[in-house]
């Protein structure tokens, strides 16, 4: 990824009070060196993707039926019931990044987490989750607004 971004790059403290403010534990040296705790880091990953997306951890590593059924007719299921799950969080997790701005998300960032990286990575999950905290009384407007224009179309379809 270029240097440049459509968020700001956040210093560690912050990073550190944001995650603490939206109760996903993450530690300086965490943060510092995230190679030698790679599945905190994954776990802090799950957490965001959860708290974006607005879905449990255990709807995250459950299949949709259309999956699972398929899983089942295959000749050994069992070799891919940790690998579908992991797969599904994945594709959420780099659609989730480019969401946020973030482009060059791969599977690297998990297995191997650097701290520049990470930092970057958090910093446009925080901008994000923050830019849709700000803009939630707009989407309430809007919705108030849908609701009172589908009120009028019922009583316009019911008077013809």
């Amino acid at each position: 990824m270029s240097e440049r971004s459509s968020y700001p790059v956040l210093k560690n403290a912050v990073i550190l009070q944001i995650m603490q403010e939206v109760d996903i534990p993450l530690t300086e040296a965490e943060l510092i060196e995230p190679h030698r705790c790679k599945e905190r880091i994954r776990e802090v990953f799950v957490k965001l993707l959860c708290l974006s997306w607005g879905i449990s951890e255990k709807s995250l590593s459950s299949l949709p039926s259309r999956i699972a059924s398929k899983q089942s007719a295959l000749d050994h299921p069992d070799l891919y019931a940790d690998a579908l799950p992991e797969a599904k969080f994945f594709c959420l997790l780099s659609t989730l990044m480019r969401t946020c701005g973030y482009h060059d998300f791969g599977f690297r960032d998990l297995a191997a987490p650097q701290a520049r990286r990470l930092k970057r990575q958090l910093s446009a999950l925080i901008n994000f989750l923050k830019y849709r905290e700000d803009m939630g009384h707009l989407r309430s407007l809007a919705l108030e607004e849908r609701e009172e224009v589908f009120a009028v179309l019922d009583e316009v379809t019911e008077n013809h």
